[in-house]
């Protein structure tokens, strides 16, 4: 599974949550790329590039609305949607809220 994220701000949110949580990852320094991972790879839009995940997961809250007026920024979320195997999960809000620990 990969989780993406668009910028810093989003980085440091799902690492916080991430570790609040126990859930195991590894960004993309580490990356041993196998089906057979036991952990979230945890990358950036642009890391993303060429790789293939069977499941994505997107916070498409503010990289939705950057997209709506830049580019780059749709490129990059098409890069993203087009990453999962099997499937894509987005999610987005309609006010932006830290994403936090259940």
């Amino acid at each position: 599974m990969a989780v993406l994220y668009w910028d810093a701000q989003e980085s440091n949110e799902l690492y916080r949550a991430f570790c609040n949580i126990g859930v195991p990852f590894i960004g993309k320094e580490k990356i041993k790329f196998s089906i057979q991972q036991d952990r979230v790879s945890f990358l950036s839009y642009y890391s993303c590039k060429g790789l293939e995940f069977p499941l994505v997961g997107i916070l498409g809250g503010r990289i939705i609305e950057q997209a709506k007026t830049d580019a780059d920024a749709a490129k990059q979320l098409y890069v993203g949607m087009t990453r999962a195997t099997s499937l894509l999960v987005m999610t987005a809000a309609e006010s932006a809220h830290s994403v936090e620990a259940c």
